[in-house]
């Protein structure tokens, strides 16, 4: 009888822990709520380029307008979502790092925030033309040899390239 109780034990305990592992934080139904919503507006846009590539005669413009703002919408579902309490996915969708970067609460990514403040690398006005100067892929031009490397030197948003 001893091997029974053991038996029956061991198997609610890994009930349980399965069980424990199965229920999500927010921030984890929040992240895959993130990665759903990318991956819809992902299928969308490729369904577009999809059309185009078949010689379909259609506004493309307005239909990945139409992708994006599906996408963009999923915020304020998300804002309806008792689930997500407690994470990112509920507030204010820009989240200003205090950095001189602000993240995309939607889609996770981080932007560089531009000044007013002029002769500064991240001045507003300022223009960074070139990706190569020799055309080709090699990364020679000013986005590299002025505005990356000067922000990189400089420590910004505390990382260093």
């Amino acid at each position: 009888m001893k091997h029974a109780s053991l038996i029956v034990t061991v198997s609610a305990m890994l009930l349980w822990a399965v069980t424990a592992l199965a229920v999500q934080t927010p921030q984890q139904y929040c992240d895959a709520a993130r990665i759903t919503a990318w991956k819809v507006y992902q299928a969308c846009v490729e369904g577009v380029v999809a059309r185009d590539a078949k010689g379909i005669v259609f506004d493309e413009f307005a239909a990945f307008a139409r992708c994006r703002h599906t996408y963009f919408k999923t915020w304020s579902r998300f804002q309806a979502k008792a689930s997500l309490a407690g994470s990112t996915c509920i507030g204010t969708r820009f989240t200003d790092n205090g950095n001189q970067t602000v993240t995309d609460n939607l889609s996770g990514l981080v932007w560089e925030k531009k000044n007013t403040i002029p002769g500064d690398v991240r001045y507003v006005n300022n223009t960074y033309y070139s990706w190569s100067t020799n055309g080709s892929d090699e990364e020679s031009g000013t986005v590299f040899t002025d505005f990356l490397t000067t922000l990189n030197t400089a420590g910004f948003a505390s990382a260093n390239g």
